[in-house]
């Protein structure tokens, strides 16, 4: 329990085994950075492209826009446009683009910075434990590639989080190093405190440090348990008094929830990464055994445990696993450290089993990459083409129309002109718990008092229970609106009266 928590910690790893680099590893370290860079191509390339990626991204434009103007965050505990995440993304994004001009490009170049940054700290973070510089530049690639195939549909879209965890993975980087002296634990109390200014839930890495704390020195951990208290209070007065005097509560909008759900979430993204899972686990039982790398491993069990249980919520997907994703690359690299230094040292083809191994667990990205966006990046940018088109058409239309819109794509009732009448999701969830009534929307639909309204798909296609729009909802657009636009992703309804007319 008095173990030294200095530099010299991270020299203890048995991972390190420093050699010259052969022809072989080279080769291994060209042909797995192509890969990774392949697997960017679409995601980097469709952040460039007026089409809405993601739900969220009209949702994070408009209250943005709404800071720019001025306008409180959280003025009152529940509204038809509620805003549930702290304020630091949208400040960021509103100033900045004062410089672009544009909500939406500047918060998707700040996300894709958020990845490509969170991957140099995954490989520092490796280097750091490992003392090796292959598993670290490993370990930056496979995440980017784990994120570009696993979870391609956040990789360069209008969201905090890929943000977010720089500063946590900042934290973590500087608690493996503890090179700063006694300002270390305050610091990285700090980093996690300003990561969760971008995005609140991201609990487990300060839980991991607080936890691997407690096997080191009891008085660490409450020090560092005071310093995180001291600097999540700061941070939610400067929200309050920025942004609102309901902050939190409005941080803690219910969501509506489902156990299966949770499960079905985790078998859909962990199903496809089976192999490098499995070298993630062994890599869990070595890394726990050392004080420098313990961190690491409790790291991975609790996201993994927190992106479970937060993964039932309504509008959740696979961001709930990010923190797990980024500990898993970490840990891909210990785990191609361990192996080349130990198991692999005494067999007699152990020189290209250092080039295979990496290999097999890189090559089993190929599914998860197939089934997000294919093996053929030109086919989706010429869909993702055609998909700026249709959005292009649809806010053409829907700026021609007089009064307000309702968007189910607020994108597109965003690039409009459109006032932010009402935000589909969080509504929807307030509805349904009894914080708002849902008859005021309706009866202005039945009074048809939207001069359009914008649907991803026809009423008689979309699923219910609908975490968008309450059923009765979809029965009033059904009965006074009717369809005068219908592409793939988007269906345009107008009120019947004045078609009639």
């Amino acid at each position: 329990m008095t173990q030294s928590l200095s530099g010299e910690n991270a020299e203890e790893s048995s991972c390190t085994s420093p050699h010259s680099v052969t022809a072989r590893e080279l080769a291994l370290l060209a042909i797995v950075g192509f890969f990774s860079l392949f697997t960017a191509v679409v995601p980097f390339c469709r952040a460039f492209y007026r089409v809405a990626i993601n739900y969220n991204e009209g949702w994070n434009v408009y209250v943005a826009s709404a800071l720019t103007h001025h306008f409180l965050l959280y003025p009152s505990r529940y509204s038809w446009t509620t805003v549930n995440y702290p304020i630091g993304s949208f400040y960021v994004a509103s100033q900045l683009s004062k410089l672009t001009g544009d909500y939406l490009f500047t918060a998707r170049v700040l996300s894709l910075l958020g990845l490509a940054l969170s991957c140099i700290l995954v490989g520092a973070i490796t280097k750091r434990i490992t003392g090796a510089s292959i598993p670290a530049f490993l370990s930056a690639c496979f995440c980017l590639a784990l994120f570009c195939a696993n979870a391609n549909q956040y990789v360069g879209m209008d969201d905090p989080q890929m943000v977010a965890q720089v500063f946590f993975l900042a934290g973590v980087l500087l608690y493996v190093s503890r090179r700063a002296g006694a300002m270390w634990l305050p610091g990285v109390a700090l980093l996690f405190a300003l990561g969760g200014t971008f995005k609140h839930n991201l609990i487990d890495l300060p839980l991991a440090v607080l936890l691997d704390l407690c096997f080191v020195s009891g008085r660490r951990a409450l020090q560092f348990l005071i310093y995180g208290v001291l600097f999540l209070s700061a941070a939610v007065a400067l929200n309050i008094h920025v942004g609102g005097p309901f902050f939190i509560a409005c941080l803690l909008t219910p969501r509506l929830y489902s156990f299966p759900k949770a499960v079905g979430e985790f078998v859909k993204f962990y199903g496809v990464i089976q192999l490098p899972l499995l070298a993630t686990a062994i890599a869990v039982a070595h890394a726990a055994k050392n004080a420098s790398s313990r961190v690491i491993s409790i790291w991975f069990v609790a996201s993994l445990i927190l992106g479970i249980a937060f993964a039932g919520g309504s509008g959740v997907s696979v961001n709930t696993f990010f923190s797990n994703f980024l500990s898993m690359s970490v840990l891909v690299g210990i785990f191609i450290g361990m192996a080349w230094t130990t198991s692999l040292g005494g067999l007699r083809d152990g020189a290209w089993l250092r080039v295979g191994l990496p290999l097999v667990l890189f090559g089993s990205l190929l599914f998860p990459l197939q089934t997000s966006v294919s093996l053929r990046p030109t086919h989706w940018l010429r869909k993702i083409r055609m998909q700026q088109e249709t959005f292009e058409r649809d806010v053409s239309f829907l700026r021609s129309k007089q009064g307000p819109v309702i968007c189910e794509d607020l994108l597109r009732c965003y690039f409009a002109g459109k006032p932010y009448v009402y935000d589909p999701f969080n509504s929807t969830s307030l509805i349904e718990s009894g914080k708002l009534d849902g008859g005021e929307i309706i009866s202005k639909i039945e009074k048809q008092e939207y001069g359009a309204i914008q649907l991803i798909q026809p009423v008689e296609l979309e699923i219910r229970p609908n975490d968008h729009f309450i059923d009765p909802i979809f029965d009033a657009i059904s009965k006074y609106y009717i369809p005068v636009i219908e592409e793939s992703d988007s269906t345009i309804y107008v009120p019947k009266q004045h078609q009639e007319s």
